[in-house]
Protein backbone atom coordinates (compact mmCIF):
# COMPACT_ATOMS: atom_id res chain seq x y z
CA UNK A 1 0.00 0.00 0.00
CA UNK A 2 1.27 3.30 -0.71
CA UNK A 3 0.38 6.10 1.42
CA UNK A 4 -1.59 9.56 0.39
CA UNK A 5 1.12 11.93 0.88
CA UNK A 6 3.91 10.50 -1.55
CA UNK A 7 2.09 11.26 -4.33
CA UNK A 8 2.68 15.12 -4.05
CA UNK A 9 6.34 15.07 -2.24
CA UNK A 10 8.30 16.07 -5.31
CA UNK A 11 11.72 17.51 -5.65
CA UNK A 12 13.82 19.09 -7.52
CA UNK A 13 17.87 19.62 -7.17
CA UNK A 14 19.54 22.27 -9.89
CA UNK A 15 22.22 21.02 -12.33
CA UNK A 16 24.65 23.53 -9.90
CA UNK A 17 23.93 20.98 -6.95
CA UNK A 18 24.18 17.68 -8.95
CA UNK A 19 28.03 19.04 -9.78
CA UNK A 20 29.26 19.71 -6.58
CA UNK A 21 27.52 16.92 -4.29
CA UNK A 22 28.29 13.68 -5.64
CA UNK A 23 25.45 11.66 -4.39
CA UNK A 24 26.27 7.81 -4.65
CA UNK A 25 24.53 4.58 -4.52
CA UNK A 26 24.91 0.93 -5.63
CA UNK A 27 22.07 -1.60 -5.57
CA UNK A 28 24.58 -4.42 -6.53
CA UNK A 29 26.64 -3.60 -3.14
CA UNK A 30 26.13 -5.84 0.33
CA UNK A 31 26.28 -2.84 2.35
CA UNK A 32 27.24 -3.01 6.02
CA UNK A 33 24.87 -0.20 7.51
CA UNK A 34 22.05 1.37 5.94
CA UNK A 35 21.13 4.59 7.48
CA UNK A 36 17.57 5.96 6.86
CA UNK A 37 17.71 9.73 7.51
CA UNK A 38 20.81 12.03 7.49
CA UNK A 39 19.54 14.62 10.62
CA UNK A 40 21.81 14.70 14.03
CA UNK A 41 21.59 10.97 14.58
CA UNK A 42 21.56 9.48 11.31
CA UNK A 43 23.83 11.80 10.22
CA UNK A 44 26.59 11.94 13.19
CA UNK A 45 26.32 7.72 13.39
CA UNK A 46 26.98 7.93 8.86
CA UNK A 47 30.05 9.55 8.89
CA UNK A 48 30.82 7.73 12.60
CA UNK A 49 30.41 4.44 11.04
CA UNK A 50 32.10 4.73 7.57
CA UNK A 51 34.82 6.32 9.36
CA UNK A 52 35.10 3.02 11.17
CA UNK A 53 35.53 1.62 7.81
CA UNK A 54 31.64 0.51 7.75
CA UNK A 55 30.36 0.65 3.91
CA UNK A 56 28.12 3.02 4.51
CA UNK A 57 24.80 4.60 2.75
CA UNK A 58 22.81 6.80 3.51
CA UNK A 59 19.26 7.24 2.02
CA UNK A 60 17.38 10.62 2.30
CA UNK A 61 13.93 11.60 1.15
CA UNK A 62 14.95 15.15 0.34
CA UNK A 63 17.45 17.21 -1.86
CA UNK A 64 20.13 19.25 -1.00
CA UNK A 65 18.81 22.65 0.52
CA UNK A 66 21.86 23.75 2.18
CA UNK A 67 24.79 22.50 3.44
CA UNK A 68 25.50 25.13 5.84
CA UNK A 69 23.31 26.07 8.98
CA UNK A 70 20.44 28.50 8.54
CA UNK A 71 22.55 30.97 10.78
CA UNK A 72 24.99 31.26 7.82
CA UNK A 73 22.28 32.03 5.15
CA UNK A 74 21.42 35.35 4.63
CA UNK A 75 18.19 36.90 6.45
CA UNK A 76 15.71 36.39 5.64
CA UNK A 77 15.26 32.44 6.21
CA UNK A 78 11.93 30.05 6.49
CA UNK A 79 12.35 26.92 7.60
CA UNK A 80 10.89 24.14 5.02
CA UNK A 81 9.00 21.61 6.89
CA UNK A 82 6.20 19.96 6.55
CA UNK A 83 3.35 17.89 8.26
CA UNK A 84 2.21 14.86 6.14
CA UNK A 85 -0.28 13.81 9.52
CA UNK A 86 -4.03 13.87 9.95
CA UNK A 87 -4.66 15.40 13.47
CA UNK A 88 -7.40 13.56 15.72
CA UNK A 89 -9.69 16.41 17.43
CA UNK A 90 -7.51 18.57 20.23
CA UNK A 91 -4.35 17.66 18.91
CA UNK A 92 -2.03 20.71 18.00
CA UNK A 93 0.93 19.42 16.28
CA UNK A 94 3.61 22.00 14.11
CA UNK A 95 4.70 20.75 11.31
CA UNK A 96 8.42 19.58 11.63
CA UNK A 97 10.09 17.13 9.50
CA UNK A 98 12.24 18.51 7.39
CA UNK A 99 12.80 16.35 4.14
CA UNK A 100 16.49 17.90 3.07
CA UNK A 101 20.03 16.67 3.65
CA UNK A 102 20.62 17.25 7.14
CA UNK A 103 17.06 17.43 8.42
CA UNK A 104 16.74 19.88 10.97
CA UNK A 105 20.42 19.93 11.75
CA UNK A 106 20.48 22.44 9.04
CA UNK A 107 18.43 24.75 10.63
CA UNK A 108 19.28 24.46 14.27
CA UNK A 109 21.89 22.52 16.58
CA UNK A 110 23.82 25.09 18.37
CA UNK A 111 22.80 24.68 21.42
CA UNK A 112 24.42 21.73 23.34
CA UNK A 113 23.77 21.09 27.21
CA UNK A 114 24.36 18.10 28.40
CA UNK A 115 21.60 16.51 31.02
CA UNK A 116 21.79 16.98 34.48
CA UNK A 117 21.81 14.18 37.09
CA UNK A 118 18.51 14.32 37.75
CA UNK A 119 17.51 13.78 34.06
CA UNK A 120 19.75 11.12 33.68
CA UNK A 121 18.18 9.67 36.46
CA UNK A 122 15.15 8.69 34.10
CA UNK A 123 17.32 6.57 31.64
CA UNK A 124 18.81 2.90 31.80
CA UNK A 125 21.56 3.04 33.53
CA UNK A 126 24.35 1.64 30.97
CA UNK A 127 23.26 4.58 29.14
CA UNK A 128 23.97 7.32 31.47
CA UNK A 129 27.13 5.67 32.44
CA UNK A 130 28.39 6.15 29.23
CA UNK A 131 27.17 9.77 28.92
CA UNK A 132 28.80 10.81 31.90
CA UNK A 133 31.89 8.65 31.44
CA UNK A 134 33.49 10.27 27.81
CA UNK A 135 30.15 9.95 25.91
CA UNK A 136 29.30 13.73 26.46
CA UNK A 137 33.02 14.67 25.92
CA UNK A 138 32.93 12.93 22.62
CA UNK A 139 30.15 14.57 21.15
CA UNK A 140 31.45 17.92 22.24
CA UNK A 141 34.79 17.45 20.70
CA UNK A 142 32.53 16.83 17.11
CA UNK A 143 30.05 19.74 17.60
CA UNK A 144 32.88 22.03 18.48
CA UNK A 145 31.59 22.93 21.70
CA UNK A 146 32.97 26.64 22.48
CA UNK A 147 35.04 27.10 25.62
CA UNK A 148 36.54 30.53 25.12
CA UNK A 149 34.46 33.22 25.76
CA UNK A 150 34.88 37.71 25.46
CA UNK A 151 35.33 40.01 28.27
CA UNK A 152 31.76 40.95 28.66
CA UNK A 153 29.87 37.86 28.72
CA UNK A 154 32.61 36.10 31.17
CA UNK A 155 31.55 39.48 33.36
CA UNK A 156 27.92 39.36 33.27
CA UNK A 157 27.76 35.86 34.25
CA UNK A 158 29.70 36.80 37.36
CA UNK A 159 26.91 39.06 37.74
CA UNK A 160 24.52 36.90 37.24
CA UNK A 161 26.04 34.28 39.39
CA UNK A 162 26.93 36.59 42.29
CA UNK A 163 22.59 37.06 42.31
CA UNK A 164 21.24 33.61 42.07
CA UNK A 165 25.03 31.35 42.63
CA UNK A 166 23.64 29.81 45.74
CA UNK A 167 20.97 28.15 44.46
CA UNK A 168 21.75 28.34 40.81
CA UNK A 169 24.22 26.95 38.13
CA UNK A 170 24.99 29.85 36.35
CA UNK A 171 26.71 29.18 32.93
CA UNK A 172 27.44 30.20 29.37
CA UNK A 173 25.03 28.96 26.83
CA UNK A 174 26.73 25.22 25.91
CA UNK A 175 27.21 25.91 22.42
CA UNK A 176 28.46 24.68 19.27
CA UNK A 177 30.78 26.83 16.63
CA UNK A 178 32.11 24.59 13.94
CA UNK A 179 35.39 26.94 12.73
CA UNK A 180 37.39 27.22 16.25
CA UNK A 181 39.68 29.62 13.88
CA UNK A 182 37.10 32.44 13.19
CA UNK A 183 37.56 35.92 14.59
CA UNK A 184 35.09 36.97 17.26
CA UNK A 185 32.88 39.91 15.76
CA UNK A 186 33.80 43.21 17.35
CA UNK A 187 30.58 44.77 18.21
CA UNK A 188 31.00 45.90 21.49
CA UNK A 189 29.29 43.42 23.96
CA UNK A 190 28.70 40.63 21.20
CA UNK A 191 29.51 37.57 23.37
CA UNK A 192 29.23 35.45 19.87
CA UNK A 193 31.68 34.83 17.06
CA UNK A 194 29.68 34.96 13.96
CA UNK A 195 31.26 31.82 12.14
CA UNK A 196 30.97 30.02 8.63
CA UNK A 197 28.98 27.70 10.75
CA UNK A 198 27.49 25.97 13.94
CA UNK A 199 26.72 22.17 13.14
CA UNK A 200 25.26 20.93 10.65
CA UNK A 201 25.20 17.39 9.74
CA UNK A 202 24.28 18.57 6.13
CA UNK A 203 28.20 20.19 5.79
CA UNK A 204 29.56 17.45 8.08
CA UNK A 205 28.68 14.31 5.10
CA UNK A 206 29.73 16.68 2.10
CA UNK A 207 32.64 17.49 4.02
CA UNK A 208 33.48 13.78 3.72
CA UNK A 209 31.96 12.71 0.42
CA UNK A 210 34.02 15.92 -0.92
CA UNK A 211 37.71 15.57 0.72
CA UNK A 212 39.00 12.43 -0.72
CA UNK A 213 41.55 12.52 2.32
CA UNK A 214 39.14 11.72 4.76
CA UNK A 215 39.20 7.99 6.05
CA UNK A 216 35.45 7.38 5.48
CA UNK A 217 35.19 8.99 2.10
CA UNK A 218 35.44 5.27 0.11
CA UNK A 219 33.04 3.85 2.64
CA UNK A 220 29.71 6.21 2.43
CA UNK A 221 27.12 6.58 0.02
CA UNK A 222 24.63 9.39 -0.15
CA UNK A 223 21.60 9.18 -1.59
CA UNK A 224 19.22 12.00 -1.40
CA UNK A 225 15.49 12.46 -2.64
CA UNK A 226 15.05 8.51 -1.93
CA UNK A 227 12.36 8.14 -0.20
CA UNK A 228 12.20 4.84 2.25
CA UNK A 229 8.69 3.42 2.51
CA UNK A 230 9.41 0.09 3.33
CA UNK A 231 11.67 -1.93 5.34
CA UNK A 232 11.79 -5.84 3.79
CA UNK A 233 11.65 -8.06 6.90
CA UNK A 234 13.09 -11.58 6.57
CA UNK A 235 12.01 -14.77 8.20
CA UNK A 236 13.05 -15.24 12.37
CA UNK A 237 16.24 -16.78 13.10
CA UNK A 238 17.15 -20.19 14.89
CA UNK A 239 17.22 -17.83 18.39
CA UNK A 240 14.17 -16.31 17.66
CA UNK A 241 15.28 -12.92 16.82
CA UNK A 242 13.55 -11.69 13.14
CA UNK A 243 15.89 -10.02 10.97
CA UNK A 244 15.77 -6.92 8.22
CA UNK A 245 16.74 -8.13 4.80
CA UNK A 246 16.84 -4.58 2.86
CA UNK A 247 15.05 -1.59 2.41
CA UNK A 248 12.87 -0.15 -0.65
CA UNK A 249 13.31 3.47 -2.00
CA UNK A 250 11.68 5.29 -4.48
CA UNK A 251 14.04 7.34 -6.34
CA UNK A 252 12.12 10.69 -6.57
CA UNK A 253 13.84 12.27 -9.25
CA UNK A 254 14.18 8.72 -11.33
CA UNK A 255 10.51 7.51 -10.68
CA UNK A 256 11.63 4.31 -9.78
CA UNK A 257 12.05 1.77 -7.08
CA UNK A 258 15.10 0.36 -5.68
CA UNK A 259 15.95 -2.19 -3.05
CA UNK A 260 19.43 -1.51 -1.61
CA UNK A 261 20.94 -4.43 1.15
CA UNK A 262 22.44 -4.31 4.34
CA UNK A 263 23.79 -5.85 7.13
CA UNK A 264 22.06 -3.72 9.60
CA UNK A 265 19.26 -1.37 8.91
CA UNK A 266 19.09 2.04 10.57
CA UNK A 267 16.13 4.07 11.52
CA UNK A 268 17.08 7.79 11.51
CA UNK A 269 13.74 9.70 10.19
CA UNK A 270 12.96 11.63 13.11
CA UNK A 271 10.22 10.64 16.10
CA UNK A 272 7.56 10.69 14.03
CA UNK A 273 8.80 9.64 10.07
CA UNK A 274 10.67 6.56 12.01
CA UNK A 275 7.88 5.26 13.89
CA UNK A 276 5.79 5.86 10.69
CA UNK A 277 8.19 3.49 8.67
CA UNK A 278 8.17 1.16 11.58
CA UNK A 279 4.32 0.68 11.37
CA UNK A 280 3.96 0.66 7.88
CA UNK A 281 6.47 -1.86 7.24
CA UNK A 282 4.81 -4.61 9.96
CA UNK A 283 7.75 -4.27 12.25
CA UNK A 284 6.94 -6.58 15.60
CA UNK A 285 7.22 -5.30 18.98
CA UNK A 286 5.45 -6.86 21.89
CA UNK A 287 5.70 -4.41 24.30
CA UNK A 288 2.79 -2.41 22.33
CA UNK A 289 5.19 1.21 22.46
CA UNK A 290 5.19 1.18 19.44
CA UNK A 291 3.87 4.53 18.31
CA UNK A 292 3.10 5.50 21.78
CA UNK A 293 4.47 8.55 24.05
CA UNK A 294 5.33 11.48 21.76
CA UNK A 295 5.97 14.07 23.93
CA UNK A 296 7.82 17.50 23.70
CA UNK A 297 8.84 19.56 26.22
CA UNK A 298 6.89 21.84 28.57
CA UNK A 299 8.05 24.94 27.78
CA UNK A 300 7.10 29.05 29.23
CA UNK A 301 8.29 32.03 28.19
CA UNK A 302 8.35 35.69 29.77
CA UNK A 303 9.60 38.16 27.34
CA UNK A 304 10.74 41.48 28.72
CA UNK A 305 13.04 44.92 28.20
CA UNK A 306 16.01 45.87 29.81
CA UNK A 307 16.24 48.70 31.55
CA UNK A 308 17.40 51.37 29.54
CA UNK A 309 19.48 52.93 32.48
CA UNK A 310 20.63 49.42 33.38
CA UNK A 311 24.47 50.17 34.09
CA UNK A 312 26.17 47.13 32.84
CA UNK A 313 24.22 46.16 29.79
CA UNK A 314 22.80 48.61 26.80
CA UNK A 315 21.38 48.50 23.50
CA UNK A 316 24.63 47.30 21.94
CA UNK A 317 25.25 44.27 23.83
CA UNK A 318 24.20 40.78 23.66
CA UNK A 319 23.98 37.58 25.98
CA UNK A 320 22.97 33.99 26.96
CA UNK A 321 23.64 32.41 29.84
CA UNK A 322 21.95 29.08 30.86
CA UNK A 323 20.41 28.98 34.86
CA UNK A 324 19.59 25.21 36.76
CA UNK A 325 18.54 24.52 40.04
CA UNK A 326 21.04 23.13 41.73
CA UNK A 327 18.40 20.96 44.24
CA UNK A 328 16.07 19.28 41.76
CA UNK A 329 15.34 16.35 43.43
CA UNK A 330 13.65 14.50 40.20
CA UNK A 331 12.04 17.02 37.94
CA UNK A 332 12.81 20.41 37.15
CA UNK A 333 13.88 22.65 34.63
CA UNK A 334 16.35 24.77 32.72
CA UNK A 335 16.32 28.38 32.34
CA UNK A 336 17.49 30.22 29.49
CA UNK A 337 18.65 33.44 29.39
CA UNK A 338 18.46 35.47 26.01
CA UNK A 339 19.22 39.28 26.09
CA UNK A 340 18.84 41.59 23.56
CA UNK A 341 18.07 38.35 21.11
CA UNK A 342 17.51 40.87 17.97
CA UNK A 343 21.16 40.27 17.50
CA UNK A 344 20.91 36.30 17.69
CA UNK A 345 22.85 34.41 15.20
CA UNK A 346 22.03 37.28 12.79
CA UNK A 347 24.72 37.27 9.24
CA UNK A 348 23.59 40.62 7.55
CA UNK A 349 25.99 41.49 4.76
CA UNK A 350 23.67 44.62 3.84
CA UNK A 351 24.96 47.79 5.88
CA UNK A 352 21.65 49.54 4.68
CA UNK A 353 19.48 46.87 6.19
CA UNK A 354 21.33 46.81 9.10
CA UNK A 355 19.86 50.46 9.91
CA UNK A 356 16.79 49.76 9.19
CA UNK A 357 16.01 47.03 11.09
CA UNK A 358 18.42 46.85 13.58
CA UNK A 359 20.49 49.61 14.21
CA UNK A 360 17.87 51.80 15.99
CA UNK A 361 16.78 53.18 19.43
CA UNK A 362 14.48 49.79 20.33
CA UNK A 363 14.07 48.49 23.55
CA UNK A 364 16.41 45.87 24.52
CA UNK A 365 14.00 42.97 24.17
CA UNK A 366 14.65 39.74 25.81
CA UNK A 367 13.50 36.62 26.93
CA UNK A 368 13.48 34.40 29.84
CA UNK A 369 12.95 30.92 28.41
CA UNK A 370 11.96 27.71 30.68
CA UNK A 371 12.05 24.04 30.04
CA UNK A 372 10.78 21.47 32.21
CA UNK A 373 11.47 18.04 31.97
CA UNK A 374 8.50 15.45 30.62
CA UNK A 375 8.07 12.25 30.99
CA UNK A 376 6.55 10.56 28.28
CA UNK A 377 2.66 10.22 27.55
CA UNK A 378 1.61 6.71 26.57
CA UNK A 379 -1.96 8.11 25.51
CA UNK A 380 0.13 10.56 22.61
CA UNK A 381 0.11 7.91 19.30
CA UNK A 382 0.89 8.37 16.18
CA UNK A 383 -1.22 5.06 14.13
CA UNK A 384 -2.29 4.13 10.10
CA UNK A 385 -6.09 3.95 8.86
CA UNK A 386 -6.18 2.85 5.63
CA UNK A 387 -3.81 4.90 3.26
CA UNK A 388 -3.63 8.02 5.98
CA UNK A 389 -1.25 8.69 9.00
CA UNK A 390 -2.61 10.19 12.21
CA UNK A 391 -1.40 11.74 15.06
CA UNK A 392 -2.99 11.82 18.43
CA UNK A 393 -1.07 14.38 20.94
CA UNK A 394 -2.71 15.71 24.08
CA UNK A 395 -1.99 19.60 24.46
CA UNK A 396 1.43 19.62 26.68
CA UNK A 397 0.73 20.01 30.20
CA UNK A 398 1.62 22.34 32.51
CA UNK A 399 4.65 21.54 35.09
CA UNK A 400 3.48 20.74 39.12
CA UNK A 401 2.54 23.90 40.94
CA UNK A 402 5.60 24.26 43.23
CA UNK A 403 8.03 23.98 40.24
CA UNK A 404 5.77 26.53 38.57
CA UNK A 405 6.07 28.94 41.08
CA UNK A 406 9.95 28.45 41.69
CA UNK A 407 10.05 29.63 37.73
CA UNK A 408 7.94 32.30 38.03
CA UNK A 409 9.81 33.60 41.19
CA UNK A 410 13.26 33.02 39.23
CA UNK A 411 12.01 35.01 36.44
CA UNK A 412 10.70 38.19 38.82
CA UNK A 413 14.20 38.62 39.86
CA UNK A 414 15.79 38.16 36.82
CA UNK A 415 13.73 41.13 35.61
CA UNK A 416 15.08 42.95 38.97
CA UNK A 417 18.61 42.36 38.09
CA UNK A 418 18.79 43.98 34.68
CA UNK A 419 16.42 47.22 36.33
CA UNK A 420 12.56 46.28 35.78
CA UNK A 421 11.17 48.34 38.43
CA UNK A 422 7.84 46.12 37.86
CA UNK A 423 8.67 42.90 36.67
CA UNK A 424 6.06 40.61 35.14
CA UNK A 425 6.34 37.13 37.03
CA UNK A 426 3.61 35.15 34.59
CA UNK A 427 5.14 32.49 32.44
CA UNK A 428 3.66 32.23 28.91
CA UNK A 429 2.72 28.78 29.24
CA UNK A 430 3.23 26.85 24.82
CA UNK A 431 -0.12 24.69 24.49
CA UNK A 432 1.15 23.05 21.84
CA UNK A 433 3.50 20.39 20.68
CA UNK A 434 6.25 22.23 18.71
CA UNK A 435 7.94 19.17 17.62
CA UNK A 436 11.21 21.52 17.90
CA UNK A 437 12.10 18.04 20.30
CA UNK A 438 9.00 15.65 20.18
CA UNK A 439 10.76 12.07 21.22
CA UNK A 440 9.43 9.15 22.90
CA UNK A 441 7.48 7.09 19.99
CA UNK A 442 10.04 4.12 20.45
CA UNK A 443 11.25 4.36 23.27
CA UNK A 444 14.49 2.34 24.80
CA UNK A 445 14.17 0.01 28.07
CA UNK A 446 16.27 -3.29 28.83
CA UNK A 447 12.72 -5.17 29.38
CA UNK A 448 10.96 -5.64 26.35
CA UNK A 449 8.11 -5.67 27.70
CA UNK A 450 8.75 -1.42 28.35
CA UNK A 451 10.31 -0.67 25.25
CA UNK A 452 10.60 -0.34 21.59
CA UNK A 453 14.31 -1.07 21.48
CA UNK A 454 16.89 -1.96 23.90
CA UNK A 455 20.12 -0.01 25.39
CA UNK A 456 22.17 -0.26 22.48
CA UNK A 457 19.16 0.95 20.32
CA UNK A 458 18.33 -2.29 18.71
CA UNK A 459 14.53 -3.23 18.43
CA UNK A 460 14.03 -6.24 20.95
CA UNK A 461 12.48 -8.74 18.57
CA UNK A 462 15.40 -8.05 15.88
CA UNK A 463 18.97 -8.98 15.31
CA UNK A 464 19.83 -6.16 13.10
CA UNK A 465 17.13 -3.67 13.18
CA UNK A 466 18.40 -0.07 15.30
CA UNK A 467 16.97 3.61 15.73
CA UNK A 468 18.70 6.41 15.96
CA UNK A 469 17.00 9.32 16.42
CA UNK A 470 14.94 11.42 19.19
CA UNK A 471 12.25 8.09 18.73
CA UNK A 472 14.40 6.39 21.04
CA UNK A 473 14.15 8.78 24.15
CA UNK A 474 13.10 7.28 27.32
CA UNK A 475 12.59 10.97 28.64
CA UNK A 476 12.10 14.10 27.52
CA UNK A 477 15.07 16.28 29.18
CA UNK A 478 14.89 20.10 30.62
CA UNK A 479 17.07 20.73 27.53
CA UNK A 480 18.13 20.80 23.83
CA UNK A 481 18.55 16.88 22.84
CA UNK A 482 20.74 17.39 20.75
CA UNK A 483 24.35 16.81 22.05
CA UNK A 484 22.54 13.73 23.66
CA UNK A 485 21.97 12.29 20.56
CA UNK A 486 25.14 13.13 18.58
CA UNK A 487 26.53 10.95 21.65
CA UNK A 488 24.34 8.28 21.42
CA UNK A 489 25.13 7.95 17.35
CA UNK A 490 28.27 7.58 18.15
CA UNK A 491 27.86 4.92 20.78
CA UNK A 492 26.02 3.35 18.12
CA UNK A 493 28.85 3.21 15.59
CA UNK A 494 30.97 1.96 17.66
CA UNK A 495 28.21 -1.04 18.53
CA UNK A 496 27.47 -2.00 15.03
CA UNK A 497 31.97 -2.23 14.22
CA UNK A 498 32.28 -4.29 17.10
CA UNK A 499 29.08 -6.92 15.55
CA UNK A 500 30.83 -6.51 12.07
CA UNK A 501 34.38 -7.90 13.66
Amino acid sequence: MRFDYYNDLMFFNGSSWDRYFPARFDEKVQYDVIVIGSGTGGGILANAASNLGLMTLVLEAGPVRHLVNITDLPLPNVLESMDPYEQTEGTDLRGGVCFNLGGRSVFWSAVIPRMKPWELAHWPAAVAEHLVDGGYASAERLFRKRHDHPPFQVDLEARVRARFGADYEVTQLPRSYHQPDSEQNPRDGSPDERTTGVFSTAALLSSALLNGRKAGVDNLHVAVQHLVDRVILGQPLQNGLRKASAVEALDLRAGVRRVFQGRFVVLAGGTTESARLAMTSGVHDESGMLGRGLTDHAEAELPFEVARDCTFFDADSQGNLLLRPRDQGDDGFSCELALNWKFWDVRIEDDYWYKKNLDQDEPIRSTIKFLFRSPLRNDNQLFVEGSKYYVDIAPTSEPPEDLRARASALGGELQELFGVTNPDPNLRYQPYALTYHLAGSMRMSEDPNDGVVDTDLRFHQYDNLYCCDLSVFPDVPASNPSLTLGSLAQRLAVELKSRCV
